[in-house]
């Protein structure tokens, strides 16, 4: 079912889909937090990388991988696939990089999606097909999970690059361009080109699944700028680091003692 979502041609990002954490918040919720980490702990923890250097990047923090290839056609062949071999326990989460079509983002900056939207060549969502959206359970326990644990191991970097629960678009083809701009105006922060096409395969087969993505490029400096090099190092860090922190949040057998320190 398609989700409503108000235009705004200000910014794409919600104003509350920016994750704030407190210590209050998260004990306030704990039996929700626990009974996640537990879903967590319990399965096979497995990332979705489409692009081999992703995938590099997640390795280096001890994490399984599955590389997924890029785009469309592969992201069928490998969900047809590995759908055979997926438990019902496994907790899969897709993740690699992708295009900010908002101005308020930056590289390095972290979406966790709440809804995957399937968008046209020309950006904006695909209102042809009733079928056009994939809503994402639990990614705001996650993204909290996440932005709380971020805060404690590095306050500087969790201030700097900012953490988003929000909408995603996914595109047959990169969007660049106008395409970019047409998605921002449907509401649409950042795009990448995999992941509505492995979820039906593989989101009722496991036990928790989720997209996060990390922008490399935004609007103002687009895909082969003389900065790429320098954002996609800072994009595959970022993987890495997410990678270590939920795998950090898998292993926590003491939730109080996890929310017994207070986030800057």
């Amino acid at each position: 079912m398609m989700m409503h979502m108000t235009k705004d041609n200000n910014s794409a990002l919600n104003k509350n889909t920016r994750v704030e954490v407190s210590d209050s918040l998260l004990k306030d919720k704990a039996d929700t937090f626990a009974s996640y980490i537990d879903k967590l702990r319990s399965g096979k923890l497995v990332f979705l990388a489409p692009l081999s250097l992703e995938a590099m990047a997640i390795r280096k923090s001890g994490a399984l991988v599955k590389k997924t290839g890029m785009g469309k056609d592969k992201s069928l062949k490998f969900a047809e696939y590995y759908s055979g071999e997926v438990q019902s326990s496994s907790n899969l989460i897709v993740l690699g990089i992708a295009g900010g079509c908002d101005a308020r983002l930056q590289p390095g900056d972290i979406l966790i999606a709440n809804t995957i939207y399937k968008i046209q060549k020309n950006g904006s969502i695909d209102k042809t097909s009733t079928s056009n959206s994939i809503e994402l359970q639990e990614s705001g326990v996650l993204s909290q999970l996440i932005q709380y644990a971020r805060l404690e191991k590095d306050p500087l970097a969790a201030v700097r690059y900012n953490l988003y629960n929000a909408p995603i678009g996914c595109s047959e083809t990169i969007v660049k361009g106008e395409a970019r701009k047409n998605a921002f105006l449907d509401n649409i922060p950042a795009v990448e080109m995999e992941s509505f096409w492995l979820a039906p395969k593989l989101i009722d087969r496991s036990g928790t699944f989720h997209v996060i993505r990390v922008v490399l490029d935004t609007p103002d400096s687009e895909l082969f700028s003389p900065t790429t090099l320098v954002k996609l190092k800072i994009a595959l860090s970022q993987l890495r680091q997410i990678a270590e922190i939920i795998q950090s949040i898998k292993n926590i057998q003491n939730l109080e003692n996890f929310l017994g320190t207070t986030p800057s």
